[in-house]
């Protein structure tokens, strides 16, 4: 029962508020409302919560002294400016004032970020918080820039530098803004580049790769240079960056498959060079089967996990898997049934070479087998939805 009532007076609050705004009422009495929803943005109900961001971004401008004064308070200031952002660019001489307060400036940061591209005017003071003293204002700081994004080019050279901020948050800001800008963050391309060289988590080589990735295409040929590195490293967080692309990197595809092929390259960028591949997808498939009919090739077992990957998408490749399940290697026959599984076609040539497998020496390419067979069945009763070649030869 005392819960009903809590939920009842909750809602009251809620009606009387929409009620209030829709009413001609005097302006100080939408205030005092205002103030009140601001106090109770600490629930930690989410529905509610979203009940009061919602009334009072429609209150709007009468209620941004009241947001802007709990900035800083770390139980409302998320769901504050939140509402400032919906409310936009009228909140923003507000949230300007607010950076003078030490206590408030993250927060007003925050609320700045999301306000987006129409706080482009507030981009200097942004830039000003990245030397700020305190990491959390710096973070914040990072994510604003981000998030203001196309109105912030010249935002670059500072988010570069603050990567290698002293603290792990900030730094981890500094790459999701770079990522927030996309292909924006062009400039910032031989600076990540030089960050895959790293293997230490500190120095955050993924979100570096990641960054990288959302610049997209212009970021492809100074990935494909760096999958010649003579570093290890660099090879491989390479192909990593290149794969989180997916087809957007396919001009990168011949350096890929040059390290499938490569004797004596690490199995580390073997793997990483072929999940890039597959990613990629069918464009990559004539470099692929290339790799596969290439017995002096290092690197096939990963050329068909990029197959595998690839799944139905890959059925031109039938025929040359067919053909891996005679090879002598076991690793390679191992792969070709688990492709030929992934892939999905029921023919009788497929079928019937799966079924020749399962009686293998090897255990491994047998139960490859036997589990491909059972994936194609299963397709099969489901309705073949993943059937993207020939089905049978009847």
């Amino acid at each position: 029962m005392q819960i009903l009532l809590i939920g009842a007076v909750l809602l009251l609050d809620v009606v009387a508020a929409q009620v209030l705004f829709a009413a001609d009422l005097h302006e100080l009495e939408v205030e005092e409302r205002a103030r009140r929803l601001v106090q109770k943005l600490d629930t930690r109900q989410v529905d509610e919560v979203e009940q009061y961001v919602e009334v009072l971004a429609q209150i709007g401008p009468p209620a941004i002294p009241h947001l802007v004064s709990v900035l800083g308070d770390t139980r409302r200031e998320a769901n504050a400016a939140t509402v400032l952002g919906r409310i936009g660019a009228p909140s923003i001489s507000a949230l300007l004032d607010a950076l003078k307060d030490k206590g408030k400036r993250a927060g007003a940061i925050r609320a700045l970020g999301e306000i987006g591209p129409r706080a482009a005017r507030a981009i200097p003071a942004v830039l000003a918080a990245l030397q700020d003293e305190q990491a959390r204002v710096r973070a914040q700081a990072c994510l604003a820039v981000g998030k203001i994004g196309a109105s912030a080019p010249e935002a670059i050279p500072v988010l570069v530098r603050a990567i290698d901020d002293e603290d792990e948050n900030v730094r981890y800001c500094a790459y999701e803004a770079l990522c927030l800008m996309g292909p924006l963050a062009k400039p910032a391309i031989p600076e990540l580049i030089q960050r895959l060289k790293f293997d230490d988590p500190d120095r955050m080589v993924m979100p570096a790769a990641t960054a990288l990735s959302k610049i997209g295409r212009a970021a492809v040929p100074s990935l494909a240079k760096a999958l010649k590195s003579v570093d290890e490293k660099v090879r491989r967080n390479a192909s990593i960056a290149l794969g989180f692309m997916g087809p957007d990197a396919k001009n990168a595809a011949d350096g890929l498959a040059d390290l499938l092929r490569r004797e004596g390259e690490s199995k580390r960028v073997q793997r990483a060079a072929g999940g890039a591949l597959g990613m990629i997808g069918p464009p990559a498939i004539p470099l692929v089967v290339s790799i596969l009919k290439d017995r002096k090739a290092s690197g096939r077992k990963e050329a068909l996990g990029a197959l595998a990957a690839m799944g139905p998408s890959a059925h031109t490749s039938i025929p040359v898997l067919v053909e891996a399940l005679k090879d002598p290697a076991d690793p390679v026959r191992a792969g070709a049934a688990k492709a030929l599984g992934n892939i999905g076609v029921p023919s009788r040539e497929v079928m019937d070479a799966l079924d020749r497998a399962t009686h293998a020496d090897d255990e491994g390419v047998r139960q490859a087998a036997v589990n491909a067979i059972s994936r194609i069945r299963r397709l099969q009763a489901e309705g073949g939805s993943l059937n993207k070649g020939p089905t049978s030869d009847k």
